[in-house]
């Protein structure tokens, strides 16, 4: 083996943001406009650019793509595909909390039902979560505990933790929900007793092993949404199962946003049933951006029918 293959190459130069144009130009992407490209690249940022601009590079192989452009790709196309992801991300952050504060208040609905602190004990949550695990040296209760009382303290100067801790002897599960995370949310879900778990999943029309997966990968993508990452082509790591139920969602690529957005659409067809979200969503996806050498397309969300959109 050769001694250089674990060699680190140096860091690249620091370029000013003509420069960094520059390098875009020789590259083959054409600049319309320099002193306007170059404002959105000093107000953006070359780097978080680059990842709109990945698909227009001429492709080498599957998962590999040259450092130069496809003929005819403006720099105007990928800020329009970066303005349309931006808007994406608003539309999904906007379901996603109608989504989020409805499922938290399930969990507290029930769980408060059997004992204001239930999820602190053993006893009112499944066996499977409250069981010590060999390999992680403890129980899934126990870790998500540690986590959950993590954001606890860090919350502590909230009015509404200050008031419980000064006048009461703990904190209810309907106050908790309120301070901690949708991923703690998504986690303590799956702790529920499988009776709960399922009442749960069936006001949702499906069965509560498909809605955990649902609610674990809406959490993925709500954390992209949250911190400005790229959604719109972006492979959503261990996508949602389908659900028996909806047939139609079976050819859909579970990978993809499309799939999410008619999920989030399920969701609050049924929290909501008078909401428009669906149709601002259609604008948005009508809109998606047109680029001459249709180097990208409403395709790479996963969207290859409207007919999948309006079932």
């Amino acid at each position: 083996m050769s001694s250089h293959t674990n060699e680190k190459r140096s860091l690249k130069i620091w370029n000013t943001f003509e420069q960094q144009l520059n390098i875009l130009q020789s590259r083959g992407l054409v600049i319309e406009d320099f002193e306007r490209s170059k404002h959105y690249l000093s107000c953006i940022g070359y780097y978080r650019l680059s990842g709109y601009w990945y698909p227009f590079r001429l492709p080498i192989s599957h998962k590999k793509r040259d450092d130069f452009f496809v003929e005819n790709t403006c720099f105007n196309d990928v800020l329009n595909i970066y303005q349309f992801d931006k808007k994406l991300r608003l539309i999904c952050l906007d379901a996603l909390e109608r989504i989020e504060m409805a499922i938290r208040t399930e969990v507290a609905y029930l769980l408060g039902r059997s004992d204001p602190q239930a999820h602190l004990y053993g006893k009112f949550l499944d066996g499977d979560f409250t069981r010590y695990d060999k390999r992680l040296g403890k129980s899934k209760h126990e870790i998500w505990l540690e986590r959950y009382h993590q954001q606890i303290k860090r919350s502590k100067k909230q009015a509404l933790i200050q008031h419980h801790l000064q006048y009461y002897n703990g904190i209810p599960i309907w106050v908790a929900v309120e301070v901690i995370d949708f991923g703690s949310i998504s986690i303590l879900y799956s702790g529920l007793k499988y009776k709960h778990r399922q009442q749960i999943a069936e006001k949702y029309e499906t069965s509560e092993d498909v809605f955990t997966s649902w609610i674990h990968s809406l959490n993925i993508v709500r954390n992209i949404c949250a911190h400005h990452s790229r959604l719109w082509n972006t492979n959503i790591p261990k996508p949602a199962k389908k659900s028996k139920d909806i047939k139609p969602w079976h050819d859909l690529d579970r990978r993809k946003i499309f799939f999410y957005l008619c999920l989030m659409k399920h969701f609050l067809s049924i929290i909501n049933p008078r909401a428009t979200w669906d149709k601002r969503v259609e604008l948005l996806l009508l809109n998606f951006p047109i680029v001459a050498n249709e180097a990208i397309s409403e395709e790479d969300m996963g969207l290859k029918s409207w007919e999948d959109w309006n079932l």
